[in-house]
């Protein structure tokens, strides 16, 4: 491992788990941690690029009610 990268630790609980799935998978942990890692990941990011458009939206909608208020 290179010097001065972060390497997080798997709770201690979880390795059992983790073995199992792997296993019954027939793949290694590392690659099992590495695809749940990259789901949650991009579920992130979806559920963030939803809220920022949410947010987009009802600054438009709102702008819209304010245009008609005054019409």
């Amino acid at each position: 491992m290179c010097k001065g990268y972060y390497s997080p630790k798997i709770k201690e609980d979880y390795i059992p788990v983790l073995y199992l799935i792997a296993k019954e998978q027939k793949i290694p942990m590392t690659k099992l941690v590495n695809r749940m890692i990259e789901n949650e990941v991009n579920l992130l990011i979806e559920r963030r690029r939803i809220e920022k458009e949410g947010n987009y939206n009802r600054r438009i909608t709102v702008a819209s009610r304010g245009d008609q208020n005054q019409a």
